[in-house]
């Protein structure tokens, strides 16, 4: 889905993905009133905090078999490094990067 908005959007200087119509990223401050909760609403979605966003996409990983230890240290490398390293901790589900056991 990534690959066709990427392939439906003229590419952009900085690279984002959804960026505004002037090609610059939303701001924070106007992007849930203006744009999300009516996209959601349009959308048939109950109303949603990003954080309840994050929880959902967390539950999601869960199901779909991503352990909860690896999703808290991807989360922490994410923090730490601003972004997954090229191996980041969640390339292996089975726990071996991480010395954990996770069964």
């Amino acid at each position: 889905l990534l690959r066709e908005q990427q392939a439906a959007r003229a590419s952009n200087r900085a690279g984002y993905l959804f960026p505004t119509s002037s090609g610059l990223p939303f701001d924070a401050h106007t992007f849930m009133g203006r744009y999300f909760k009516p996209a959601a609403r349009a959308a048939g979605i109950p109303e949603l905090t990003f954080h309840d966003l994050r929880h959902t996409g967390a539950s999601l990983m869960i199901a779909a078999g991503c352990h909860v230890k690896v999703i808290a240290a991807q989360a922490l490398e994410t923090h730490i490094r601003g972004t997954l390293g090229d191996r980041g901790v969640g390339s292996m589900l089975d726990g071996r990067q991480l010395g954990l056991e996770l069964e």
